[in-house]
């Protein structure tokens, strides 16, 4: 009986990171210190159960994330970023897709995920520079898999520490010719 009762209430991936998204907010208009931000955040990612989630919430009046208590994931869609003989650019508040791939071709482009939403526990990311580069700038709580090859240039992949246990996945594919990449 324990068991059926736990499980009934245990959250998912789509709940912990609409709750993140949340104290996000929260922090960015000054209603969390960024400690109790971090706090909050840490523990909302491993959070179990609705109740956990709600007790992390529930100060901040006007919420505007109501869990829906294991709903289907709607990843946004797909993404194709292009730069050839140019530039492309994804920075502040953006929905991240479940997969993205970005191309740079005598170009360049900037991807930050630092304020961004997650709308998929989580995410793909393939990006091809060619004469080209591009950096990928991550929040320090999602958990991150890089891999790649390099053909006459190189691509850096410094992660400093391991994710937040429950956070968005993040695994980059990255292939730099001639020319290096960080990620």
């Amino acid at each position: 009986m324990q068991d059926e009762r736990d499980a009934s209430t245990r959250a998912a991936d789509t709940d912990r990171i609409q709750v993140a998204q949340l104290l996000t907010d929260a922090a960015a208009q000054g209603r969390l210190q960024m400690s109790d931000y971090e706090d909050r955040l840490t523990r909302a990612y491993a959070a179990q159960t609705y109740d956990e989630l709600d007790r992390l919430r529930s100060d901040l009046l006007g919420s505007s994330v109501n869990p829906q208590r294991g709903g289907d994931c709607k990843p946004a869609p797909s993404m194709l970023l292009l730069a050839i003989m140019s530039a492309f650019e994804r920075r502040g508040r953006w929905n991240v897709p479940k997969k993205l791939t970005t191309f740079a071709l005598w170009g360049g482009g900037v991807i930050d995920l630092r304020y961004a939403d997650f709308t998929s526990p989580e995410v793909e990311i393939h990006a091809t520079s060619i004469m080209g580069g591009q950096t990928i700038l991550l929040p320090p709580e999602v958990n991150v898999e890089i891999h790649g090859h390099g053909v006459m240039g190189g691509f850096d992949h410094s992660v400093l520490g391991q994710g937040t246990p429950g956070a968005p996945k993040v695994n980059i594919h990255q292939f730099a010719m001639l020319r290096r990449s960080t990620g």
